[in-house]
């Protein structure tokens, strides 16, 4: 198993964790159950920290970053990038949607 295999792994097992404690919280004896919007909020906080994470490691990347001398034109990419930024411009629309839902 590669590294990011490990890392994707461990991640997905402190996600299951943290949902089933939010579900399973005791108090005074007794269960507590959270309704849907907790879970929902439970679910933007985990992908806010996933994307935090992704953030700050392509941050990490851009240090030598010169627009003049690197940018690309979107047509001059190569096909998986203009993939990768068709899902990006995607899960963003997915956020601010998620984000105004929240809001109501």
């Amino acid at each position: 198993m590669d590294i990011f295999a490990k890392i994707r792994e461990s991640e997905s097992e402190a996600l299951n964790d943290m949902i089933h404690n939010a579900l399973h919280i005791e108090r005074d004896g007794g269960m507590a159950w959270y309704s849907e919007r907790h879970l929902l909020m439970l679910a933007v906080i985990c992908c806010c920290c996933q994307l935090r994470k992704s953030l700050r490691y392509l941050m990490s990347n851009l240090d030598d970053f010169e627009p003049g001398r690197d940018l690309v034109s979107y047509s001059e990419m190569q096909l998986v990038d203009q993939f990768t930024l068709h899902l990006l411009h995607k899960f963003i629309s997915q956020v601010v949607s998620l984000s105004l839902l929240l809001a109501e």
